[in-house]
């Protein structure tokens, strides 16, 4: 439910704009938790995939 309740406050209706400076709603959610092993092993991402590289950025 974490994961789903993080989702949840980036989604939204209707276009982004191209002239926005900040990352698209998508990349908001997809980005950080394609990052977080936690979220790879609760939806049991794929070694090596878009929702869990390999190479991951870690903050702390």
């Amino acid at each position: 439910m974490f994961f789903i309740g993080y989702a949840t406050l980036w989604c939204h209706s209707g276009e982004e704009f191209s002239l926005d400076d900040h990352s698209s709603h998508r990349d908001r959610v997809n980005k950080p938790l394609s990052n977080m092993k936690e979220f790879a092993d609760a939806w049991n991402c794929a070694p090596d995939s878009p929702m869990n590289p390999r190479d991951k950025c870690v903050l702390w």
